[in-house]
């Protein structure tokens, strides 16, 4: 089989919101910045070990999304293992980190190992989608 190039895909985004807020609102499932919020069924445990799937309906095409929680530390850090259509059967990491920035929190997800086409490509529109979804909650919920 031949080996394929992948690449990374890092974006930041400043939260006006405490690292332990931004984190509980990142795992909730009804939560406009999680994954599984968009998803036409799920299974979300967030728990070490754990593993997560959730199908997505775009214009008529489902795509199943899964993986397995590797790590979680309260309003620090959470990494999960990430596959789906879009990562060509590649298991891609995700790593989104919270660090204090006086009243905010600068939120980092680095999505690892995707392949490097326009489907790995894909993933830095979904993630600023979501980090974007997340600013707005807290902006709307601060005013």
């Amino acid at each position: 089989k031949e080996h394929m190039k992948t690449m990374g895909v890092t974006l930041k985004r400043t939260i006006p919101a405490s690292p332990a807020l931004v984190y509980k609102a990142w795992l909730d499932p009804k939560s406009p910045c999680n994954p599984c919020s968009i998803s036409i069924s799920n299974v979300y445990k967030p728990k070490l070990g754990g593993l997560f799937y959730f199908r997505t309906r775009k214009e008529g095409m489902e795509t199943a999304h899964y993986g397995q929680f590797l790590a979680l530390s309260h309003g620090k850090k959470i990494q999960q293992t990430w596959m789906s259509r879009y990562t060509r059967g590649i298991e891609s990491k995700v790593t989104v980190t919270f660090q204090k920035q006086d009243k905010d929190t600068l939120v980092t997800v680095h999505h690892a190992n995707l392949p490097d086409d326009s489907f790995g490509k894909s993933h830095e529109r979904g993630w600023n989608w979501l980090l974007g979804n997340l600013e707005k909650q807290f902006t709307k919920e601060g005013k």
